[in-house]
């Protein structure tokens, strides 16, 4: 079996996942405590060493999160400040779940005392509407013109967010929902998105940077494609017509 474990405050445990999403692949299910007593004997008590000042410290450490890949044996454990209910820990282990593509209502995580889920399937999808931006010296700014319509599934969430940093080269990105509801409908997917976070949206807006607007739609899709492709998409790109060349 494949372990790692980390113990910090929530915003580090949330950079520690995101820096092992890539070797950690597809979680199976995943396990939530609120109470050390409900937390099994094998994620509590468990001893840890650190550094501080120069000196070598002993602790015991409790896990409150606990992510499985059953498919390749690797567990995830994530402890301290990170995902007990004080302060930002639940908020971390709903953007940890995020991260991880698991689709669901995160509110149960603030609600109940124990969540353990098995057998689960996670969804790595991104969506882009892709604009040009119209008033660009007007106090209101109208995203007026479609190019593109692009729609994406990524193997693990790795490759989605390494993808997604790519398209952020190309311009602005934003929740689709923020801007359109029948727009956030152009997308039909097998999950409910309304619990999603701006920053793991599956569908969005990508407004064109000044020099992504002067190329026409075919280089333009080209550049899609490359990004696709050099993360392993699988994907579809339409044209809006009133805007081929």
């Amino acid at each position: 079996m494949t372990l790692y474990r980390f113990d910090g405050a929530p915003y580090q445990c949330v950079k520690f996942m995101q820096s092992i999403i890539g070797l950690v692949g597809n979680i199976t299910g995943f396990e939530v405590y609120y109470h050390t007593e409900d937390i099994p004997d094998n994620y509590k008590g468990i001893p840890n060493v650190y550094y501080y000042e120069g000196e070598k410290r002993f602790t015991e450490v409790e896990y409150y999160l606990i992510l499985h890949n059953e498919n390749q044996d690797i567990t995830v454990l994530l402890g301290g400040g990170n995902c007990g209910y004080s302060g930002s820990g639940p908020s971390a282990t709903k953007e940890i779940l995020q991260i991880c593509g698991v689709k669901m209502n995160y509110e149960r995580i603030s609600n109940e005392k124990k969540v353990i889920e098995n057998n689960i399937a996670t969804y790595h999808d991104l969506n882009f509407i892709i604009f040009e931006e119209k008033g660009r010296r007007s106090l209101k700014r109208e995203l007026s013109r479609r190019r593109l319509k692009v729609s994406m599934k990524f193997q693990n969430g790795h490759d989605k967010w390494q993808a997604k940093k790519a398209f952020q080269t190309l311009g602005y990105i934003n929740p689709l929902s923020c801007r359109n509801e029948d727009e956030e409908n152009d997308f039909v997917l097998p999950y409910s998105t309304s619990e999603e976070w701006a920053d793991y949206a599956t569908s969005n807006t990508l407004t064109l940077s000044d020099t992504f607007q002067k190329i026409d739609n075919g280089l333009l899709a080209n550049v899609v494609k490359e990004i696709c492709y050099d993360y392993n998409a699988e994907f579809t790109i339409r044209c809006y017509e009133e805007n081929m060349s």
